[in-house]
């Protein structure tokens, strides 16, 4: 069983995904929930969860803009 940040990172790559950018807000909602999940538990650091934070807010901003700019 990977461990909890691959599990996050396996969250990540599912926003890069997506096909439509309101898919991109759920996919995003999804890892954030997850890692946030993750750190209330004790099962992550605090700097695990602002590396993981900031993948998933760059993931999500990229698949965005390249979408957008695809108009859909």
């Amino acid at each position: 069983m990977p461990n909890a940040e691959e599990k996050v990172r396996e969250k990540i790559r599912q926003i890069g995904a997506c096909l439509y950018t309101d898919l991109v807000d759920e996919a995003s909602s999804t890892a954030w929930g997850y890692l946030q999940a993750l750190l209330d538990f004790d099962i992550i650091s605090d700097r695990q969860y602002d590396d993981l934070n900031h993948e998933i807010n760059t993931a999500t901003q990229s698949i965005k803009a390249k979408l957008e700019k695809k108009g859909r």
